[in-house]
């Protein structure tokens, strides 16, 4: 385990280094702890508040210096993209939602109501058993014969 005074007298790149050992060994211990071979789970919490305090250091160091969020190469790969795609030109017209196609005073109603007939069907089969499950008098003696 790290402290933030340990951290701070590193130079950037033993920073970067250290950052990148850190999350490999949380990878490590993640999988270890998948496969319940982990002995001591307190290191899951050590190594990420490791790995925060020294993205934390990158970082205040980065404000200090004026740089922007993110490495350099990052904000180079953004730059670039910018300069190649120009963002389109947007209208003044907002964009219409379903609600706004609709034509006003109609209702949206439900999908099986749409379907001709739908209700009809339902309105057949409602409180009705099904075929499996319908008995007769004779089963129904039967069964008292049996248990009796």
């Amino acid at each position: 385990m790290m402290t933030i005074k340990e951290v701070r007298e590193k130079n950037p790149e033993q920073l970067r280094s250290e950052l990148n050992e850190r999350q490999k060994h949380l990878f490590d211990l993640r999988s270890q702890a998948v496969t319940e071979k982990l002995e001591d789970p307190s290191q899951l919490g050590k190594t990420r508040k490791d790995i925060a305090r020294i993205l934390t250091v990158m970082r205040q160091r980065e404000i200090e210096e004026g740089r922007p969020a993110g490495s350099e190469q990052q904000a180079a790969e953004s730059e670039s993209a910018r300069a190649e795609a120009p963002a389109p030109a947007r209208t003044g017209t907002p964009k219409r939602t379903r609600a706004a196609k609709r034509p006003t005073g109609t209702k949206r109603t439900p999908r099986a109501a749409k379907k001709p007939g739908a209700k009809a069907e339902a309105r057949k089969t409602a409180g009705r058993k099904p075929a499996a499950r319908k008995t007769t008098k004779k089963t129904k003696t039967k069964a008292k014969k049996a248990s009796a």
